[in-house]
């Protein structure tokens, strides 16, 4: 796509602009859910090719906001590029629909590309695809800033490698020697649902990346090989490069994969760290961890999470594992992983070369981690009852809750429930009460 200023289009410049916390450069204004190129006259479209090209002027971002009658839906003609540093202020009015025939050319490709180096924050947006199609490719040292947006129904997609990063991708696969920085993507508040792809149905990252989720919905993804909900691999111990994986306060179920890792798939990512979150009902058709595949992690921290109903239709001792750990440093702590009911195929799959310590403050269901067996976990159905209270947007919300007389109530060690970890609430960003419950849900706490 030629970018270009001689297109018309509505912008409102307004020197040190905010929306929200962050200074903007410029604003400009979206006044209609048009498409097509050359640009329209107020469509998103002529926004982006602006702001993509304009001084930020030692501002923060630019800024691009929807001014346009809502709701609306934008049925793209092409990819969406964006350079620069550049925010998507959606305000829940838009939709950007690539699954129409009116969309056939973003087939085979992103529907919005991040250029390597650029900056881009989207909120309160949808993003919604097809086959041969991903939402968002974030490029080499690129940055994206997800805020509550939903990304889903992108599947197959070749313009990369093939089939890796379903829904988003987060890639910076050949840095260069030495390099200390990595391409970075975080969700907050969002929705990553029926993604497919060979690695990543929901997102992917490839080498030197950072991907960080927060208080967000992972769910019904499917990965050929690896990873339902999300894969990431990197290079392993010793990087001069940030590489790692968070997920905190978050619900990742429903997702399957054909190999390992039906929820989480790592390979070579040095940081792994799962706090405060639910995984459950994740599936893997064949051998391997139906929830969690960890692979050569330096720091793994599984802290105050609910691991739990994962399944496999291979049936046999070591089948149906939540956890499979190779060649992996680090330690779980104060969580909850098995079965709402009676126990099936077996919690862990430990491989060699492995440090990973199992505390006292853990419930697990049967002795393969190698602690004390826990038949009955005490765990309600999966739920959103109880996810209704602020903070106001948290989407990260289905959980587990206790029954008033689970084992796993009152028996989490204070060591890991404190602010240093960020657990001093659970799940939902409910105060935890006395002693904590082990877990992503604590029985009886408050908003």
């Amino acid at each position: 796509m030629r970018i270009s200023l001689l297109h018309s289009f509505i912008i409102t410049v307004t020197a040190g602009a905010t929306i929200g916390d962050d200074a903007a450069a410029a604003t400009f204004n979206v006044t209609n859910y048009s498409d097509a190129i050359p640009a329209p006259p107020g469509s998103f479209r002529a926004a982006l090719e602006a702001a993509s090209v304009a001084p930020l002027n030692g501002f923060t971002w630019h800024t691009i906001d929807f001014v346009a009658p809502d709701p609306g839906t934008i049925l793209p003609v092409a990819p969406f590029l964006a350079n620069n540093s550049i925010r998507v202020f959606g305000r829940n009015k838009v939709t950007f629909d690539s699954s129409t025939a009116a969309s056939d050319a973003v087939d085979g490709l992103t529907l919005f590309e991040v250029m390597p180096s650029a900056k881009f924050r989207i909120e309160q947006s949808i993003l919604t695809g097809g086959s041969y199609q991903r939402g968002i490719h974030v490029g080499p040292n690129g940055y994206l800033d997800a805020s509550g947006i939903t990304v889903k129904n992108f599947a197959f997609p070749e313009d990369h490698e093939p089939g890796v990063g379903g829904n988003v991708l987060c890639d910076y696969e050949d840095p260069p020697l030495g390099y200390t920085k990595s391409t970075t993507c975080l969700f907050t508040n969002s929705s990553i649902i029926n993604g497919t792809a060979s690695y990543g149905g929901g997102i992917a990252g490839i080498g030197a990346v950072t991907i960080s989720i927060f208080n967000s919905d992972v769910s019904h993804n499917m990965a050929w090989a690896e990873g339902g909900g999300v894969f990431t691999g990197g290079y392993g111990s010793g990087n001069t490069f940030a590489n790692s994986l968070t997920l905190k306060n978050s619900s990742m179920y429903d997702n399957a994969s054909w190999a390992g890792g039906g929820a989480v798939s790592t390979l070579g990512v040095p940081i792994v760290y799962v706090i405060n979150t639910t995984l459950s009902t994740n599936l893997s058709y064949s051998v391997g961890a139906a929830t969690l595949d960890i692979d050569d992690a330096d720091d793994l921290r599984i802290i105050h999470s609910t691991i739990t109903d994962g399944s496999t239709d291979v049936s046999g001792p070591g089948q149906g594992a939540e956890l499979a750990l190779y060649g992996s440093n680090g330690y779980v702590a104060n969580s909850v992983l098995g079965r709402t009911g009676a126990a099936a195929g077996q919690v862990c799959l430990l491989g060699a070369g492995n440090t990973v310590s199992f505390g006292t403050g853990n419930k697990i269901q049967d002795a393969s981690c190698g602690t004390a067996a826990t038949a009955d976990l005490g765990l309600l159905g999966l739920s959103t009852s109880a996810c209704t209270s602020p903070p106001a947007g948290l989407t990260g919300c289905r959980v587990h809750a206790l029954t008033s007389t689970s084992p796993a109530r009152n028996t989490a060690s204070n060591t890991y429930c404190s602010i240093g970890h960020g657990t001093t609430a659970d799940q939902r960003w409910y105060r935890r009460l006395g002693a904590c419950d082990a877990g992503s849900y604590e029985y009886g706490g408050t908003p």
